[in-house]
């Protein structure tokens, strides 16, 4: 009975919900009232098993759980209350025994309505529960998937460019016809090349985060690579457009039957999709889209000793030709007459440092500069002016 009365005590001090304490205080008054009557050890031990077994679920609860989740436990703890509540009502009374014994032989109206009540409370806890533990079962190998498809993070790339934009540059871009009419059409391509230094990683950011804003339309779907000299060795045809399907995938509420398959296919036997494969299953996932924008950064940056350049061109071009599909290409690059070859039919859009872009970034950076520059308006204005013209577009 004293290891029954302890238990109880440490539940009520691991419970993270304040009626519990009240729960657990009329338990142990409830087992302490009875100490002396044999005969009812077997009747409170049942007790402990119908109400005592909720102390080992709020302890597990108390880990974290779920606004709905929390809203059935008050019910149920509201419901363990008024049990006890009545329980001790009548061993106060004196009637200890007989009150034990009507409720387990289910004579006492009043807890058997409470303990209906209560059964149907813990089913539908349960339920909750059950619910909850398939979400974030799901949720796991949905982060699983997306890690075994690419572990390439052009998206935290993508934010650290943003970080580093100043307000309202890169507008002259977005206003362009050419770049309007590239959203607004099908199956377009365009084509925007700069010299180096010009901001074509820049403005491809800032077109990718302008494509990425919030719109009605949730049947579209924006993907990109920043292809990188530095990374050559990590960057080949299979792992960017394997990069462009997981950000596709994560775009989606759940992962695609095509992607499942494949991850089951390869997982259980330790092997790596194809560029056939991934290919195949991109094509799928990309006719689930209305439409969808790709922008490929630096084309020249992408190594094509190997071919690695023109395969990567070779399959979203047949992204593009694909029946169903609407995907929308952009590209920047260097000067490159291979490149420009590519792509001598498509619109050209030429990225080059606006005098408004290079102004609103100097301005951006006059806090670096002395004070006597700072307090001088005319000679803030003449550096901005000076730089943006040496600048000349680069």
């Amino acid at each position: 009975m004293e290891t029954l009365s302890s238990v109880a005590c440490s539940a009520i001090s691991l419970s993270p919900f304040a009626p519990a304490s009240a729960i657990f205080g009329a338990v142990v008054f409830l087992v302490k009232t009875a100490k002396g009557v044999s005969e009812a050890y077997d009747l409170i031990e049942k007790l402990f098993d119908q109400l005592g077994d909720f102390a080992v679920r709020v302890v597990q609860y108390s880990k974290g759980t779920s606004p709905d989740l929390e809203t059935k436990l008050v019910l149920v703890l509201k419901c363990l209350l008024e049990i006890l509540a009545h329980s001790e009502k009548i061993i106060k009374d004196g009637r200890a025994k007989k009150f034990l014994k009507q409720l387990f032989l289910e004579k006492d109206e009043t807890i058997n309505a409470l303990l209906e009540k209560l059964a149907k409370l813990q089913e539908g806890e349960q339920r909750q529960v059950n619910a909850e533990n398939y979400a974030i079962q799901q949720d796991h190998l949905r982060r699983t998937i997306l890690d075994w498809i690419s572990s390439t993070n052009f998206p935290t790339q993508l934010s650290d460019f943003i970080a580093r934009k100043e307000e309202g540059t890169g507008s002259w871009f977005l206003d362009a016809p050419k770049f309007k009419n590239w959203i607004q059409g099908s199956k377009q391509t365009l084509f925007c090349p700069g010299m180096p230094g010009a901001g074509k990683t820049m403005i491809a950011a800032i077109a990718i985060n302008h494509l990425s804003r919030p719109t009605p339309n949730k049947a579209n779907a924006v993907a990109y690579i920043f292809c990188n000299y530095k990374t050559q060795a990590d960057q080949n045809a299979t792992t960017l457009l394997a990069a462009v399907l997981r950000q596709l995938v994560q775009a989606r509420p759940s992962i695609p039957e095509a992607v499942s398959r494949l991850h089951e296919y390869h997982s259980c036997r330790g092997t790596r999709p194809s560029l056939e494969e991934i290919s195949t299953t991109l094509k799928t996932v990309v006719m689930d889209y209305s439409s969808v924008y790709l922008v490929v950064d630096a084309l020249d940056e992408c190594p094509d000793k190997d071919g690695t350049r023109g395969r990567l061109l070779a399959k979203i071009s047949d992204l593009q030709k694909e029946a169903g599909s609407d995907l929308h290409l952009m590209v920047t690059s260097r000067f490159i007459p291979e490149i420009e070859e590519k792509f001598k039919e498509a619109p050209r859009l030429e990225v080059r440092a606006s005098n408004e872009d290079v102004r609103k970034f100097v301005a951006g950076q006059m806090d670096r500069l002395p004070k006597f520059v700072r307090r001088d308006e005319e000679l803030k204005d003449l550096v901005q002016d000076r730089i943006a013209q040496a600048v000349d577009g680069m």
